[in-house]
């Protein structure tokens, strides 16, 4: 893959996202990325523009930017959009999923909603803690 030939020692955060993204949505499920994106707030800007750059999958970058802006991470902010190659045409990461015209992806319709994402953490609560028979978190 295209980032071993950096030392992962210097950067291990960074790296998550498009390590796991890569894996989307074959082998891991998007929401479950999604979510734990959405704690990765201290990342560096300054790295994750570097790797942005040098990262040869458009898919990966399309969805790290969309689910970074989703999440409103601080960092998005400071990533350099104009030096990214995005690629061209659209993006097909799910089967009858919802379009996003920014980036050019069609994603699952649960990321797109913030009722299916909170749906999404609740049915992963109660199966991990077996609270299968809860019918409401609230």
């Amino acid at each position: 893959m295209w980032w071993r030939k950096y030392k992962p020692a210097f950067f291990p955060g960074e790296l998550f996202p498009f390590e796991s993204l890569f894996l989307v949505p074959d082998k891991m499920d998007m929401m479950e990325v999604y979510q734990i994106m959405t704690s990765l707030v201290n990342l560096r800007p300054g790295i994750l523009q570097k790797l942005l750059e040098v990262c040869t999958s458009v898919k990966v970058k399309r969805l790290l930017l969309y689910m970074a802006k989703k999440a409103n991470h601080q960092w998005f902010t400071f990533i350099d959009l104009s030096t990214v190659n995005l690629g061209t045409g659209d993006r097909c990461i799910v089967k009858n999923g919802n379009y996003n015209s920014e980036f050019r992806i069609t994603i699952p319709k649960e990321l797109t909603t913030d009722s299916g994402l909170k749906s999404s953490i609740y049915v992963r609560v109660c199966l991990s803690s077996g609270l299968a028979g809860v019918k409401d978190l609230q």
